[in-house]
């Protein structure tokens, strides 16, 4: 009678595991429902916008071009900035000191801003760089079917057959689910190639 009893106990254990297992699957498979925007196009994508004076890390004004990033999905996705001074909130009234030291930031971007230092990868002959450095990196939020603009200068996008920037980002849900599970190292990579921008702007960084 014992051993039935302890049988079945093991058999309801097994059960509640293998229930939870499926919820947990099932959550993750429910937050992860992206759909495309436009079928024809990837998640996400890069496309030139215009020449113009665009500002580094550095402080330092250079030649270059903007960018627009469009997240093509109904998914929010996460890019990495250098700088969050952009988008620091406004004090409340009668701010404390802890306040007044550390600043509260908008981690949600609006459709179409322009997005200061955010991190790409690009070639040299040197290697691969990242376009911004440093200890402090802010994790912005491009909300589905929305777009920003970044800055990249001429001497980032070289004109051999390979040249291209790489952006890496994450998709929000990935962020909310990181403390509960674990995703194996898939990197998310957005790709734009020098060889797209227009015959008038690689004329121009073969000036440079």
């Amino acid at each position: 009678m014992n051993l039935e009893k302890g049988r079945s106990i093991r058999n309801l254990l097994v059960c509640v595991i293998l229930l939870l297992a499926l919820f947990q699957i099932l959550g993750i498979k429910g937050t992860a429902q992206c759909s495309l925007i436009d079928k024809s196009r990837s998640a996400a994508f890069i496309s030139f916008e215009k020449v113009s004076k665009v500002r580094m890390e550095d402080g330092k004004t250079y030649d270059g071009v903007l960018l627009k990033l469009h997240n093509n999905s109904t998914c929010a996705i996460v890019i990495t900035s250098g700088s969050a001074e952009k988008f620091v909130k406004p004090l409340p009234p009668n701010p404390t000191p802890s306040q007044l030291i550390k600043r509260e930031v908008e981690y949600e971007l609006p459709d179409g801003v322009l997005v200061p230092q955010v991190q790409y990868r690009y070639t040299t002959s040197h290697g691969i760089i990242n376009s911004v450095r440093g200890d402090s990196f802010f994790g912005f939020k491009v909300l589905g079917k929305n777009s920003i603009l970044f800055e990249v200068p001429f001497n980032h996008l070289g004109l051999s057959a390979g040249s291209k920037i790489t952006l890496t980002f994450q998709y929000a849900w990935e962020q909310e689910n990181l403390a509960m599970n674990s995703y194996p190292s898939v990197e998310n990579t957005i790709m734009f190639w020098t060889q797209e921008l227009p015959e008038s702007v690689k004329a121009r960084i073969s000036n440079e």
